[in-house]
């Protein structure tokens, strides 16, 4: 019953099954379908997560493409929610800031929760996107 997404590309239809549990404990498996209002390709384009964007960059790279996701306004608020979701254990929410946790994000990287690359992203998104955070000391 779980297989995953499909895409029909000839009527521009993505369908997934989804294990839903309810208030009372109860299990049941819905199927979703989506209409893509462009096209399957725009579509999928949305739902890639901003991390698998960054995959496989470093360095100049790695800062150039936060660097343009964080100059487009829509593309910029995707990320603020993928990087608050993404790093959660290493925030703490503080009105509309987040203060960043730097031992934390070293423990999670150790733990294997993080990737080294994380370690990266989290420094340049906190030196480009400077007015999300407060500064600690």
């Amino acid at each position: 019953h779980l297989e995953g997404v499909v895409a029909d590309t000839e009527r521009g239809l993505i369908a997934v099954n989804v294990l839903v549990t309810n208030s009372m404990g109860m299990v049941e498996c819905w199927r979703f379908r989506f209409r893509c209002l462009e096209n399957l390709d725009k579509s999928v384009s949305l739902m890639i997560s901003p991390k698998e964007r960054l995959e496989g960059l470093a360095g100049k790279e790695l800062e150039q493409a936060i660097g343009a996701i964080l100059d487009d306004e829509h593309e910029r608020l995707r990320y603020q929610i993928f990087f608050n979701n993404e790093y959660y254990p290493a925030l703490i929410p503080v009105r509309d800031k987040i203060l960043l946790l730097p031992q934390a994000v070293e423990s999670l990287i150790e733990r294997g929760a993080l990737e080294e690359a994380d370690r990266d992203i989290v420094e340049i998104t906190q030196r480009l996107a400077a007015d999300w955070f407060i500064e600690s000391d």
